[in-house]
């Protein structure tokens, strides 16, 4: 489970082995690598890691946090689809994204962690884990999206996502443990 993180110290290099998934891994970091760094394989990861040579305590995410959170979304997320569903200069769109991991950040079954530089005590990496157990029913309706926000985009991107969700995982557990 995910809270035996929390609290402990890593170096960036030890925390890739523990990435045991399947799947392509997107960090959204700032000072590692690139911005946005997606890895499809461990090896990947630690090479990145190695090159990079910085310290990070995992921690539990808290409320006063979110406003960091979003300025690193926003950061490391620089493709047309990202600036096109969220637009950067509206007030409203980053409003409503503090508000989202708010509202989110206590809901049953997730958890947010956060790396925070051992140098510098800033917040350079966090992540969202939902843990779907099984025989789970997936939520697929969408928010009301933020004012400024490209709504139809939005709608089409995220609407297929939740769409394709019980049909790719169905009602089986899944978690990287």
């Amino acid at each position: 489970m995910l809270s035996e993180y929390s609290g402990k110290q890593y170096d960036a290099v030890n925390l890739t082995p523990r990435a045991r998934c399947s799947h392509t891994v997107q960090v959204a970091a700032i000072g590692l690598g690139s911005p946005t760094s997606t890895f499809t394989s461990s090896k990947q990861a630690q090479d990145l890691a190695e090159k990079s040579a910085m310290a990070f305590e995992v921690q539990s995410l808290q409320e006063q946090d979110a406003s960091r959170c979003v300025d690193i979304y926003f950061a490391a997320f620089q493709n047309p689809h990202s600036l096109g569903c969220w637009p950067r200069n509206v007030p409203s769109v980053r409003a409503w994204w503090e508000q989202m991991i708010h509202d989110e950040l206590n809901e049953s079954g997730s958890q947010w962690l956060k790396a925070v530089s051992q140098s510098t005590g800033e917040i350079a990496a966090y992540c969202k884990w939902r843990r779907y157990e099984a025989d789970h029913e997936p939520d697929t309706s969408l928010p009301e999206w933020p004012k400024g926000a490209d709504t139809t985009l939005c709608n089409e991107t995220f609407g297929d996502w939740a769409r394709k969700h019980p049909e790719l995982m169905g009602r089986r557990a899944h978690w990287c443990e």
